[in-house]
């Protein structure tokens, strides 16, 4: 990753919070695990296109975990120097350079997942303007746990439009807006947050605010030039006062609900949440001279975001399953086996993935409450099974029952049966109670989908 150096300057004098966001809880949490106070700063920059922004208010927030639309944390203390405090938290100033710093000035829990917001400022306006419409946001991730800090393993944030388009379409699952980011209490709504933020950095690298070409694991693609489309879209409206120059943003970046946005953010989001609405109009709301580049060269069908995935033993792949610690397991149909990879898509299973317990041109999988992996076998007519570590379980001819013929689809029901689909006899076919039953889809909770 690039690094760089900067002048650190907080607290410059107040400048009068214009945005409209939705007000968060202010304050701390109350720790739970060992507090992290970091004297090693984390220093960032906050550029509108190529345009740095002067005097914009930087909140410092963690996800909250008592339940969607709950509010997010304001972390940042506002006893510190060079603190202010308004109605959305506790906040920073970015220098006339667009520079910030945080020091000792917050507190974090380990295990919780941060994320920095940026609003208002004056990003090269004349007579000190701020521009009311400018929100913008990055992620610093899992907190970690002490003696290590954010300073240590975030030495430096760049926030843009490419950083907020990146965040807004990953996180789009847990926020309701800007500052009420936060997933449900269980272990899997949790594990599907840290997911959700784990995939911004595979979309963007924030130490440049850069869209990248290749996921950080360097096992998958980027759509590259669409997320550099979507953050052009937001350019003008961002170096702007927020009003003009957000007429063609923001009557095209409707919300499910058919609410417009106010702010930059809330219009990404929008778009994350509704994709398929006015492609078009949005992509000829393009900064004209698209700072960010490569971009798109005409408009899409929608706007949604796709990485994908590749590893060598993923050979006809089919209908994947997701485990109970988030790992995706595929079926590779010409090579006979299965594969498994962690929620960054690295491959977890030997090259030539898992094999054995009858597995013959496997197609759909299942998980049941074991994490023990079910396979329906196209060729074989048969079911296989397998355990958590890709042990086979099922014989060398896997399970077989009279009317299995060509089985493609499989679930796995409250009881622990499991129901096959059978192409060649157009029929279901029901293992019954061979599966241990979940009390709730172990595939909940990934990726940023809510469980």
């Amino acid at each position: 990753m690039v690094l760089f150096a900067v002048t650190l300057l907080t607290g410059c004098g107040a400048v009068q919070n214009q945005s409209t966001l939705p007000a968060a809880a202010p304050g701390s949490p109350s720790p739970v695990a060992p507090a992290n106070t970091s004297s090693s700063p984390i220093l960032g920059n906050v550029h509108g296109g190529q345009q740095p922004v002067t005097g914009a208010h930087v909140y410092l927030f963690a996800a909250g975990t008592t339940g969607y639309g709950a509010p997010s944390l304001s972390l940042l203390d506002p006893t510190q120097p060079g603190v202010l405090t308004d109605s959305t938290g506790s906040y920073i100033l970015t220098d006339p350079s667009g520079n910030f710093g945080f020091g000792g000035d917050y507190t974090c829990t380990a295990g919780q997942q941060v994320y920095v917001l940026v609003t208002g400022g004056n990003p090269g306006l004349p007579n000190n303007a701020i521009n009311p419409a400018l929100a913008l946001m990055s992620i610093l991730g899992t907190c970690p746990a002490a003696p290590a800090t954010f300073g240590d393993t975030v030495p430096f944030l760049f926030i843009n439009e490419v950083s907020t388009v990146a965040s807004a379409f990953a996180l789009s699952g847990f926020m309701a807006d800007a500052t009420h980011l936060s997933s449900g209490p269980s272990t899997n709504a949790q594990q599907g947050l840290e997911n959700a933020f784990l995939t911004v950095n595979n979309l963007v690298d924030s130490s440049s605010g850069t869209t990248r070409l290749q996921s950080i694991d360097a096992n998958g693609d980027v759509p590259q030039a669409e997320i550099n489309t979507l953050a052009d879209m937001l350019v003008d409206c961002v170096n702007s006062d927020g009003t003009e120059a957000c007429s063609d943003l923001f009557p095209n970046a409707v919300g499910l609900d058919g609410t417009l946005p106010t702010d930059t953010l809330t219009a990404a989001l929008n778009i994350a949440r509704n994709p398929g609405a006015n492609p078009a109009a949005l992509f000829g709301a393009g900064f004209p001279d698209s700072p960010y580049q490569p971009t798109l060269t005409a408009a899409p069908n929608d706007w949604s975001i796709a990485l994908t995935f590749y590893a060598d033993n993923m050979v006809g792949p089919y209908f994947p399953a997701i485990d109970s610690a988030n790992n995706i397991w595929y079926s590779s149909n010409k090579n006979n086996a299965i594969g498994e990879s962690d929620k960054n898509g690295l491959l977890l299973s030997p090259a030539t993935g898992y094999t054995g317990g009858g597995i013959s041109a496997p197609a759909q999988l299942a998980v049941d409450g074991a994490n023990r992996i079910w396979v329906a076998n196209r060729d074989g007519n048969s079911l296989s099974a397998f355990s958590n570590s890709g042990k086979p379980i099922s014989p060398t001819t896997g399970y077989l029952a009279p009317g299995l013929n060509t089985p493609r689809g499989l679930a796995i029901d409250a009881s622990g049966n499991v129901w096959i689909t059978n192409t060649g006899f157009n029929s279901i076919t029901e293992f019954i109670g061979i599966a241990t039953p979940a009390s709730t889809p172990i595939s909940a909770g990934t990726h940023g989908q809510r469980p």
